[in-house]
């Protein structure tokens, strides 16, 4: 029997805009803005040059002075808009390290109050209040979805990212691969303001102990020991995937979902259902576009088998085809259009031909196990896996 944890609530990153008549800065603290806050809200004012926008940020050591503690990052921006001057806080924050510390134990539904709460004394610690109300309904400009799926078998993520590597996602998408000298991978397929990564979160976090630069998680001094501090049952390996939204795609993606009625505003998009919907769809998408595989022993027995089941085919076509199958087996659909230089019309024919030949095409037991936790959307604690 599958139980499912009803409620669970997987979002990490948030970017939160504060109307500054929402909000106060002791002004004791201006100082330790860079530029000063001095130069912003009090005259006479900075002037905006040849810029729309002036962006001052707090300048402090986090790590050194809160020691290891997470705290949001913040920054006040004041800008032209419609011949009219805003000022604004930017809050950046992890939602489970404002709680936890760290995010790998995931958030739930009855926990907004408390995230809100704990973000409140955060920010009023760097030196800026800002009431509850304003913080539940500031307007999210980031979002980043995301789950931890948890293997304790013998599957190797690096294979697992691999596979992901060679879907056939759009060229409208960037796509970048990351290799870590301990053989983890990265995976990221994105575009201007929406993107999807798949990381090896253990790999990851072992990476940020020495290093700030190219790691893919921001503000990791808070959990750079997490995995040191306890033992974990055996085998213990995390896929991390992650589904980022900025901006107008806040509000593509709410519309499509059939969410329209929903504000981009922080207490509306903190929704267990919404962030299942979507991690699900954006999941669901990418495992079908790897190529397929069949049951076959080995790549012989499979392309024996494909030509059985495609016998009246003409052996021109069987030669394209099965060719096709092998270089996306090995390269990629991305990297195999690249080597034939295909024009987009070359490559929808032989797409659609590809995706006409009849075979036994099987899942992955991997991508199973991702539907699978994906599908029951328990909230996953660390405290689980420890011995």
């Amino acid at each position: 029997m599958i139980l499912i944890t009803v409620g669970a609530k997987m979002i990490d990153t948030v970017v939160l805009n504060i109307d500054l008549v929402n909000a106060k800065i002791k002004k004791e603290s201006y100082s330790e803005w860079s530029p000063d806050l001095s130069n912003l809200l009090i005259p006479p004012y900075m002037k905006f040059g040849n810029s729309k926008c002036i962006n001052s940020r707090l300048d402090i050591n986090i790590e050194k002075e809160f020691k290891g503690a997470y705290m949001p990052r913040i920054s006040l921006n004041k800008a032209i808009r419609k011949n009219d001057i805003v000022t604004y806080l930017r809050i950046e924050f992890s939602i489970p390290k404002i709680i936890y510390d760290n995010n790998f134990d995931e958030v739930e539904d009855n926990q907004f109050e408390a995230v809100c709460i704990s973000l409140q004394r955060k920010l009023l610690d760097l030196g800026v209040f800002v009431g509850i109300d304003a913080i539940q309904k500031a307007k999210v400009k980031t979002i980043h979805y995301s789950k931890n799926i948890i293997f304790t078998d013998y599957v190797s993520i690096s294979n697992i990212l691999n596979s992901f590597s060679k879907a056939n996602v759009s060229k409208r998408r960037n796509s970048e691969t990351k290799s870590y000298k301990n053989n983890g991978e990265a995976v990221y397929y994105y575009n201007n303001n929406k993107g999807i990564i798949l990381y090896d979160k253990v790999k990851e976090l072992n990476k940020n102990k020495n290093r700030k630069k190219g790691t893919i998680e921001l503000d990791h001094y808070c959990q750079k020991d997490l995995f040191d501090k306890y033992d974990f049952k055996k085998p213990f390996q995390v896929l991390r995937i992650e589904s980022r939204y900025r901006n107008k795609e806040i509000k593509n993606l709410l519309k499509k979902l059939d969410y329209s009625r929903k504000e981009p505003i922080f207490k509306d998009l903190f929704d267990s259902k919404l962030s299942k919907t979507v991690l699900r769809r954006e999941v669901d998408e990418l495992i079908d576009k790897i190529p397929p595989i069949t049951n076959s022993i080995d790549k012989y027995q499979e392309i024996s088998d494909l030509l059985a089941f495609n016998g009246d085919l003409k052996f021109a076509k069987k030669l394209k085809i099965l060719g096709f199958k092998m270089l996306i087996d090995d390269f990629g659909y991305r990297s195999t259009r690249e080597l034939l230089c295909a024009t987009p019309n070359q490559w929808y024919e032989i797409n659609k031909d590809f995706d006409n030949l009849r075979s036994i095409w099987i899942e992955y037991d991997w991508a199973k196990e991702i539907k699978r936790q994906l599908n029951d959307f328990k909230a996953e604690k660390i405290i689980d896996y420890i011995e």
